[in-house]
């Protein structure tokens, strides 16, 4: 905090000031420059960071002090393996995700034809080639496009699913920030799925990094992990798989294999995007989770009524059954910034937050959805200058007034209040009547939009956001608040952290209680060059990393926390409520509790004192310089001269 310099006589006295400036301490911020564009960025576990980019893959400590490995998968040279772009070719990472229940890392890269590989957690050196065992395409999930996306998210363990398809109260398993730019520019690409011919799999299997002759060991026999994967297809090379599909990844003799998860098993299980309009017909899928049984994905599309065409948001949603991936449902999304619609999501974070409700808590899953709009209602990206909005959404509402409204009013013959989507190939003309455990080939969509007033509005559009709960108290047994922290990228380069209030009556209800504001370290070069920051909240929902260009920042999710003395955090109370915990030694949200210990300020501190020396006799101005001046009902400072 500042110091306050008062001038006084030497006789009795007693200090008095406000404090109202802020000085933000980076000691609880750590930055780290690889050299080398980052595009994706995971933890484990232990916290432990998993990092890929252009070129490679590495492995550091939760603190990015100590890169534990580092491994090389590109550039690549051979004009075959950069098909249809020309060699040498970088390979650039599109997917990376921790496949906990086979400790292995999915790495899917955009050279080989996309071909992904796992690595032991324990050695990434040690790596298989994913192979496709009934269809080769089933193990690709990235392509060389450079205008499509594509999302992937792990579906918890089968035994977990509940037969309760929306009231159970669901986990919060994986869902990814997919939304990714080749070099950073404004327009996502995470690449597409797409198929490889049978032929191809063994020259890229032995074209990629040099794998270890290690025989694996029994822990790696585990059980079937299951990948939902989502992406659009535009490729007329090779053969095409479906646009959504359910996946398995299993361990199976020496090697991993994947598949569709078939049922029959001669049939792909999954959607796909009628062929007649496939060609110029674009999905940007922006972001994928679970909740309850099912798998939600949200996306930016175009929509043709009549002669009319839009760019809009939707939110599907398919179930996590494995016997099946219908009935298949949309809703389109919307935000409403002062009376004005913005129709086109950039970003998006779901968390779980837990309501106090007779004397126990309810879950309430809750999706913040960030959205701007384009210069036309045809615009497929946002316009900076036009502003920013964030919206919530809560997943149980949509599901009991949205979602299960489409179902039950899709059997309507010509008066039908439900439409099936028109980009679905094989979709059914006429509604059928649903059972969730029954019916294969029915494909149902709201015809409803579903309108949020806007919890912040910005100058310029959301490039990020995560969000999480913080525990009530530092005992191993707290329970989670109903608060939610959110921090949001701004275009402008800032960091933005929000606390979201959730409460209920009829319906779920969040606003907006505090509002921080903080220039990132590399916030100047991300927004002078349109760079967008990929991230990752840690499981133990401790510390958020951020990437942007070859650059990475692990910051802790307490905003308090970076403040490194009680000075520092008592001073911040003008912008954020924050306490010092002294037998913690840490500053805290003044939310949350020190265990029955809390410091309500900071002692005074006499810093320094001029002149050192006056006469005696007579009186003298003495300037004092004193940290954490109070109130003289809270502090008082007595100097013995």
């Amino acid at each position: 905090m500042g110091r306050q310099n008062v001038a006084i006589f030497i006789s009795a006295f007693t200090l008095i000031t406000w404090l109202n400036c802020v000085h933000f301490s980076e000691q609880n911020i750590t930055t780290h420059d690889l050299g080398q564009d980052i595009t994706r960025v995971v933890t484990d576990a232990n916290s432990d960071v998993y990092v890929g980019g252009v070129n490679f893959v590495a492995r550091f400590t939760n603190k990015l002090e100590d890169q534990i490995r580092s491994i090389s998968i590109g550039p690549v040279y051979e004009a075959k393996d950069c098909a249809p772009n020309r060699a040498p070719c970088n390979n650039t990472v599109r997917v990376l995700e921790l496949i906990k229940e086979l400790g292995v890392l999915l790495v899917c890269g955009t050279a080989y034809d996309g071909t992904c590989t796992l690595h032991r957690l324990v050695d990434l050196t040690e790596w298989f080639c994913l192979v496709g065992n009934i269809d080769p395409g089933a193990s690709v999930f990235t392509s060389h496009a450079t205008n499509q996306t594509t999302v992937v998210h792990l579906l918890p363990p089968i035994d977990d699913i509940s037969s309760t398809p929306s009231q159970s109260t669901g986990d919060d398993y994986e869902c990814r920030h997919q939304n990714f730019s080749l070099h950073f520019s404004n327009v996502a690409n995470n690449g597409i799925l797409a198929a490889i011919k049978e032929t191809q799999i063994a020259t890229f299997r032995n074209k990629l990094v040099k794998r270890s002759n290690t025989t694996p060991s029994q822990d790696w026999l585990s059980p079937t992990a299951r990948v939902m994967v989502a992406g659009n297809i535009q490729r007329s090379d090779i053969s095409n798989p479906v646009m959504l599909s359910m996946r398995n990844i299993r361990f199976s003799g020496n090697h991993f294999i994947i598949d569709y998860v078939n049922d029959p098993e001669t049939q792909k299980k999954g959607l796909d995007i009628d062929p007649k309009i496939r060609s110029n017909f674009a999905i940007d899928y922006k972001f994928s989770f679970t909740w309850a049984n099912f798998s939600y994905f949200l996306t930016v599309q175009e929509d043709i009524k009549g002669d009319q065409k839009k760019s809009i948001t939707k939110l599907s949603r398919v179930p996590n059954n494995s016997s099946q991936i219908v009935p298949f449902v949309e809703v389109t999304l919307e935000c409403d910034q002062n009376r004005t619609i913005n129709n086109l999501a950039t970003t998006a974070t779901f968390v779980q937050t837990d309501f106090p409700l007779n004397g126990t808590f309810v879950p309430i899953p809750v999706l913040l959805v960030a959205f701007g709009r384009g210069v036309t209602p045809q615009s497929t990206t946002v316009d900076p200058s036009k502003g920013g909005s964030l919206c919530a959404f809560f997943i149980e509402d949509l599901a009991k007034n949205e979602f299960d409204y489409a179902l039950n009013n899709c059997n309507k013959g010509d008066n039908m209040l439900v439409e099936p989507p028109y980009w679905i190939t094989g979709a059914s003309k006429e509604c059928q009547s649903v059972n969730l455990t029954g019916q294969k080939n029915l494909y149902v969509k709201s015809i409803s939009e579903v309108s949020s007033k806007s919890l912040l509005n910005a100058s310029t559009f959301i490039r990020a956001a995560y969000s999480y709960v913080p525990k009530l108290s530092n005992t191993p047994d707290s329970k989670y608040s109903n608060i939610i922290d959110v921090f949001f990228i701004t275009g402008t380069g800032s960091m933005e952290n929000m606390n979201l209030q959730v409460s209920t009556s009829d319906k779920p209800v969040a606003t907006v209680n505090l509002l921080v504001n903080m220039d990132l370290p590399f916030g100047k070069e991300m927004m002078e060059q349109g760079l967008t920051p990929v991230g990752f909240l840690d499981d133990l929902r401790t510390n958020l990393y951020l990437a942007v260009g070859s650059k990475i920042m692990r910051m802790s999710v307490n905003f308090c926390r970076q403040f490194p003395n009680c000075e520092q955090c008592m001073s911040s109370h003008e912008v954020y409520t924050c306490k010092w915990c002294p037998h913690l030694n840490i500053c805290q949200d003044s939310k949350l509790t020190c265990n029955g210990r809390d410091e309500g300020s900071c002692p005074p501190k006499l810093e320094k004192f001029s002149p050192e020396f006056f006469p005696t006799e007579g009186g003298s101005l003495l300037t004092l310089d004193i940290a954490n001046y109070r109130m003289p009902e809270n502090d008082t400072l007595k100097v013995n001269v």
